[in-house]
């Protein structure tokens, strides 16, 4: 069993995007577990409890919140039909039980609260991503009063998708998430309604992780484990139009028990979490909020760093201009300017997949204002949702249409809108299905249009420019009445500059300092090998300056060598004090959120920091914002009684 980290930081705080569980009477449950397990036929399940006073109330209007479909044999004469309730959507699989492609809220409205079912991607398939989706996903809510993970009560996979989940959870989460922890099973008809020969397994799993450092306790006994089977369900949906299978009294008894049995153990599962304290969603991620917030800032800093180089050159220039300057006083009051680079970054309506490379792209100056130039967009319109934006060598590109060809092998038709590849847009007809074709897909780590690896290509989200500006002293220029006063204005000209060039420096010094922070943070804390997203950036931003036919341009790549080789030479120093344990270098998400906050308060470039990372994340959060939430109907007379009822007591 692998050693895990836990973390108890202070909480980075997160950015809300959706409503936020301020009310004492709304409940958030996060529901985890391997595809198959039964997480959409569970959800499907729950909205028809909730919502229905009875089985045969239910069957009047199935609620399929989640696209689902199974394989009924008649007892007579075993001849299967196939059953299909709900229209797929891109974020669904609908094979066997529905498997979610990114997380999704349902929530229920009841006049008084609402409850939140977060529904998510297979746990056990992941290498990272999903993880990572879920957490951002997560940070938009303001507390979590559950977290389900649903298990079959026997299965033999049980120890491998249970350590995964629970160990990929507790390596994000604050370890105190670990008492809102309820274990739901499912299909659980053939043990009796009990864990089966799963509870061993468990039992001896969280013995282990009681047992080790630092020693997190995760019950596991009445309490928190809910054994359901959901089967009524099948039946709703068999019986629905367009299925209309018919069922003999008996077995429609027997379903009937099932539905009552169903509502009572949700009802029970619903007083227990009710009772529990909910948790704060900005302490279960800190660490991933800690990430996301490194990410966000990794292109910005890299451009701020360039911005810093332009304007210490701009200002030494002008400091040698003033210092030798033998004008008359007229002349002179033309001089008597700092010289500063202000950035501009526009959000684009839609992600672009570009080429860095120094054949593709280049440093322009227009009316003066200098830009990155892509000339090779290689995808002018990407729909990829889980790469890591604006970082160079992103492997998730390659799911991008500039690295893969596909040819038509087959006529036109229409499917279900998972079939497609990832990087498509979908419009899903009123049948569900999507039109497209039968295709041959060739994949390629060197992009189609451009030729160049993947590993020099990235995901924007938004544009940057430069632009050269003039900050005027006026009061200097007024009190130029004579020679002598001219020489003083000079000097003090000069040692302004001077005194802006420090500045200058010493922020881009801290920039540095945070940046180690980053970078040991991100190495000691990835879910995938690690690599310096800043120094790559950088670094392509040195070749970039180095190809321009502007000297001012290639003058720049000096500036930023320097700053890479102090940003090294800091994060070597900083890995060092960290391996003995120094004094001051901490790497846990709390000095991350402090570091950041040092960032904010950069005299010259805290405001534009801070609005890049706002910037940022808001585009982010637009990016994923398709499949977020769905509100289910709960207007219909008595329901919202039933609900306050039944939950709220």
């Amino acid at each position: 069993m692998e050693d895990i980290d836990f973390y108890e930081d202070e909480p980075v705080t997160p950015t809300f995007r959706g409503e936020s569980s301020g009310s004492s009477k709304d409940i958030t449950i996060l529901l985890l577990g391997e595809t198959g397990v039964g997480k959409s036929t569970f959800i499907n399940a729950f909205a028809n409890y909730l919502c229905h006073e009875n089985m045969q109330d239910a069957l009047q209007n199935v609620i399929c919140l989640i696209p689902s479909y199974f394989t009924h044999s008649d007892p007579q004469t075993f001849k299967t039909t196939l059953v299909t309730l709900g229209k797929p959507d891109s974020n669904e699989k609908t094979g066997g039980e529905s498997g979610t492609q990114s997380p999704k809220c349902y929530t229920f409205e009841t006049g008084e609260g609402t409850v939140r079912l977060i529904d998510t991607p297979g746990i056990g398939d992941t290498d990272g991503t999903n993880m990572r989706n879920l957490l951002a996903f997560i940070s938009q809510y303001k507390e979590i009063n559950a977290i389900c993970i649903l298990l079959k009560p026997n299965s033999a996979r049980v120890s491998v998708v249970f350590q995964y989940c629970i160990f990929e959870l507790l390596k994000n989460l604050n370890k105190t998430a670990s008492q809102n922890i309820l274990f739901l099973f499912t299909n659980s008809r053939s043990t009796f309604y009990a864990p089966g020969d799963t509870a061993p397994t468990l039992t001896k799993i969280l013995d282990t992780i009681k047992n080790r450092p630092p020693h997190v306790s995760i019950q596991f006994g009445p309490q928190n484990v809910y054994c359901f089977d959901n089967e009524a369900f099948r039946f709703l949906m068999a019986k629905a139009p367009p299925n209309n299978l018919r069922f003999s009294a008996e077995n429609e008894r027997d379903y009937g028990a099932s539905w009552e049995r169903g509502v009572t153990t949700c009802q029970a599962m619903m007083r227990y979490i009710r009772e529990l304290p909910p948790h704060p969603v900005e302490d279960m991620i800190s660490v991933s909020n800690a990430r996301i917030s490194i990410q966000a800032l990794t292109q910005p800093l890299a451009e701020i760093s360039m911005q810093i180089a332009e304007s210490v050159r701009l200002c030494e220039i002008q400091k040698k201009r003033v210092k030798e300057f033998q004008g008359n006083i007229e002349e002179l009051r033309k001089e008597l300017f700092t010289p500063a680079v202000d950035i501009i970054t526009t959000p684009l309506a839609h992600p672009r997949t570009v080429c860095g490379h120094a054949d593709c792209c280049e440093t322009v100056n227009v009316n003066g204002v200098k830009k990155t130039h892509y000339k090779s967009v290689c995808h002018n319109h990407c729909y990829l949702a889980n790469d890591d934006s604006n970082v160079l060598g992103n492997k998730g590109l390659l799911d991008c249409k500039a690295f893969n060809k596909y040819v038509n092998i087959g006529e036109t038709a229409r499917y279900r809108p998972d079939s497609f590849h990832p990087d498509n847009e979908l419009s899903v007809g009123e049948d569900g299905l999507v039109e497209g074709f039968t295709a041959e897909r060739e994949k390629s780590e060197n992009c189609f249009q451009c030729g160049h690896s993947y590993q020099v290509h990235l995901h924007i989200e938004s544009v940057t420019e430069r632009r050269n500006i003039k900050v005027r002293d006026e009061a200097k220029q007024s009190r130029i009445n004579s020679d002598e006063e001219k020489k003083r204005v000079q000097e003090a000209m000069v040692r302004d500059l001077e005194k802006t060039i420090a500045q200058w420096k010493k922020e881009n010094e801290e920039i540095n300092r945070c940046l180690s922070i980053f970078a040991c943070f991100l190495s000691h804390n990835a879910l995938t090998p690690f690599n310096d997203a800043y120094e790559d950036y950088l670094k392509y931003l040195i070749e970039n300056h180095k190809q321009s036919h502007s000297a001012e341009i290639r003058a720049n790549a000096l500036h930023l060598e320097n700053s890479l080789q102090h940003y090294r030479q800091e994060k070597d120093t900083f890995a060092k004090a960290y391996a003995q344990r120094k004094s001051g270098a901490d790497i846990s998400a709390k000095a991350v959120t402090q570091a950041v906050e040092s960032l904010f308060k950069l005299e010259k470039s805290g405001p534009k920091i801070k609005n890049f990372l706002e910037l940022m994340k808001e585009v982010r959060k637009a990016a994923h914002a398709e499949h977020a939430e769905v509100k289910v109907e709960t207007s219909r007379p008595g329901i919202r009684s039933r609900l306050k009822r039944w939950i709220f007591g």
